[in-house]
């Protein structure tokens, strides 16, 4: 017989929610940062991360500002110093000046959480300075657990959301709201704000804290620079499906990524890539792609080594043929490669808070690169 329907656990009222809300402000609004990035003229949020002063916001909120001014949520103002930035994971770590004794008296770093353990329809709170209006608050729900956002252009180059998916969330992400914490009824924190659409209602995007957690130890043994580098191979990936390709070799396989465009003058192209090329194994290991939301892992093996190291990419054509492929700095193939051919480019609009500074979302398709392919 079926196993019988659970039963299930009766709402809470009302007033016990409200109460439940006020107390994961008062927990959390200690951690909030109020960024204001003077070189650009624009301004973020961001959270404390650890009793020493090192907090998280995004990348193209600090764009490529050495110090930001921060307001701490008992109104005082400390500058903050840019200790690393990682454009394609949309992520920089900064660290207040902690000189003052006052300011490390408030400074309440806030707890991590796990967001793999996230379900859609779980309670959660968007907290920053949406149009600069500091220490503000929204309520919503986690919509979808495993988005791909598109990709975006970042300050000075660079293209971030090849490699990471995000928690859609139906809390309003304003411009001004990027780099805050998003956080669980709990209290901790388990994603990053990171973009917004304006010609939408109930539609954010949050970059997962156990996203955050991995790119936060490369953050802090960045160089000098302070910059993380990616690798790419300079191709567009998308989705195969063995049905969609009238091909009657790909019906046989059982799982690729296809090759939707090779940029000219890019690694991939030096190796011998095509479009329309099938990718079912990289450095060994075998790889597909049913949906947009897989892409981010294949992305993330061609950046398994340093740029300019081969890699090994196996491909059907419909012959298997095995390429070896040099990365490239994704910021060197944005500067010389990407920009030069295809010129200026987006698909949906962006909660850029840098004024001044690009950031406009372009296509995973790269759809108005067809042209350069």
């Amino acid at each position: 017989p079926p196993a019988p329907v659970p039963v299930p656990t009766p709402c809470a009222p009302q007033a016990d929610l409200q109460e439940l809300l006020e107390r994961v402000v008062a927990q959390v609004t200690p951690a909030l940062l109020h960024i204001e990035n003077r070189k650009a003229g624009g301004l973020g949020s961001g959270f404390l991360i650890d009793a020493e002063g090192n907090a998280l916001t995004n990348a193209h909120v600090v764009g490529e500002a050495r110090d930001v001014r921060c307001m701490l949520f008992n109104g005082a103002r400390v500058t903050a110093k840019v200790l690393a930035r990682d454009y394609a994971m949309d992520l920089a770590l900064i660290r207040l000046d902690m000189r003052n004794a006052e300011t490390a008296a408030y400074v309440r770093p806030l707890p991590m959480g796990d967001s793999s353990k996230l379900k859609v329809g779980q309670m959660v709170l968007t907290l920053g300075s949406p149009l600069g209006l500091n220490r503000s608050m929204a309520f919503g729900v986690v919509s979808n657990a495993r988005r791909w956002g598109g990709v975006l252009a970042m300050p000075r180059g660079g293209i971030a959301g090849l490699m990471n998916l995000f928690i859609q969330t139906d809390a309003p992400i304003n411009p001004g709201n990027s780099g805050g914490p998003l956080v669980t009824l709990e209290g901790k924190v388990v994603g990053v704000n990171s973009r917004g659409f304006p010609n939408a209602d109930g539609l954010g995007l949050s970059i997962p804290i156990d996203t955050a957690k991995d790119v936060l130890v490369r953050l802090k043994a960045a160089g000098e620079d302070g910059q993380i580098e990616r690798s790419v191979i300079g191709a567009d990936l998308g989705p195969f499906d063995p049905a969609d390709d009238a091909c009657e070799w790909a019906y046989k396989l059982e799982q690729g990524v296809k090759v939707l465009c090779v940029f000219p003058d890019s690694p991939a192209a030096a190796a011998g890539l095509q479009k329309d090329d099938v990718i079912t194994r990289i450095a060994g290991k075998g790889v597909g792609a049913a949906e947009e939301e897989d892409l981010p892992a294949v992305y993330r093996l061609l950046d398994a080594g340093k740029p300019e190291e081969p890699i090994e990419v196996e491909v059907r054509r419909p012959e298997a043929v095995t390429l070896r492929i040099s990365g490239m700095s994704s910021l060197a193939f944005y500067q010389s490669i990407l920009m030069p051919q295809i010129g200026v480019y987006a698909r949906a609009p962006y909660d850029t808070e840098v004024r001044g500074q690009q950031g406009a979302v372009v296509t995973g398709r790269w759809m108005a690169s067809r042209s350069a392919c």
